[in-house]
């Protein structure tokens, strides 16, 4: 079998008026998505503003 080459991610953005910036992530399953969805309820229950999810692919043994 083949590795893989790269790790999938669902993140989590927040626009504060400097552009969008990572809150959090999860791995991209269906429990991920589902922890994300949550985070974004409850920042936007508690601060409001702008949010959106995103999916982010790494490079596997890459630092960031």
């Amino acid at each position: 079998m083949k590795p893989r080459k790269f790790d999938y991610f669902v993140i989590l953005q927040g626009h504060y008026g400097r552009g969008w910036e990572d809150l959090c992530a999860a791995d991209d399953d269906a429990q991920g998505l589902r922890a994300i969805r949550q985070h974004r309820r409850e920042y936007r229950d508690n601060e409001g503003g702008s949010y959106r999810i995103i999916r982010r692919r790494v490079l596997v043994g890459s630092a960031s």
